[in-house]
């Protein structure tokens, strides 16, 4: 009859070999390989449960029902399901300190293929060229994760530029100034500092009292007082 840790251990080999090859047929999903190898071992101790409650757990509220022999003789006859539990069970060995080193040398295994894997995805070419070309980015303002440090165009109205016109007079064209660099562009001081950094060009608007446009969707002026 063989011990609960040899039991543990084959359920345990069981489940690596039903996971690995369904994790090489989806090419995926390796990382739950050493919570699989326990959920094996646990599936092949369940023809112990019974023994185990009625002995070591009888003040459990249901260590009665759950440690009775009937069940326990039910669930050896339907061993085999179990990782070959009751074809263990009939041979004379007992297999105790075999099936612990059996269960630290798949644990191992398990954790030196996890450590593999990880290896070869950080030396893959996508990961290299990734590292290569990340020393051109760095934070560029707190609320930004990632900014490439390249000039980026920034349009700011010259307020200041145009001269006053008469009242009744059509405006000029308002005159827009180029600002090249990473920093928030010449006269947007009034504006928030999520439009400063926000990436994209700001764009600094003077509303005219005589036609006070204040945004544009699509074709549609909107217009307000």
């Amino acid at each position: 009859m063989a011990w609960t840790t040899m039991h543990f251990a084959v359920g345990m080999a069981g489940a690596t070999v039903a996971t690995g090859v369904g994790c090489m047929i989806m090419r995926r999903g390796w990382r739950w390989l050493p919570l699989s190898m326990t959920a094996g071992g646990i599936w092949a101790v369940i023809p112990d449960m019974p023994r185990l409650f009625r002995e070591d757990f009888p003040w459990l509220p249901f260590a009665q029902t759950l440690g009775s022999k009937s069940l326990e003789l039910k669930l050896h006859r339907m061993g085999d399901i179990f990782f070959f539990h009751k074809q263990l069970d009939m041979q004379p060995h007992e297999y105790a300190l075999h099936g612990l080193i059996l269960m630290l040398v798949m644990y191992n295994i398990a954790i030196g293929v996890l450590m593999l894997l990880e290896y070869c995805q950080r030396n893959s070419p996508i990961h290299r060229s990734f590292r290569a070309h990340q020393g051109h980015v760095k934070p560029a303002y707190p609320r930004t994760a990632r900014a490439q440090e390249y000039p980026r165009p920034q349009l700011t109205l010259a307020n200041n530029q145009q001269p006053a016109m008469p009242p009744g007079m059509p405006g000029a064209p308002p005159m827009f100034s180029t600002h090249m660099g990473p920093g928030p562009a010449p006269g947007s001081q009034n504006m928030s500092l999520e439009e400063q950094f926000d990436g994209g060009p700001s764009v600094e608007i003077a509303v005219d009292p005589e036609n006070p446009v204040i945004g544009r969707i699509g074709k549609r002026d909107k217009t307000g007082s």
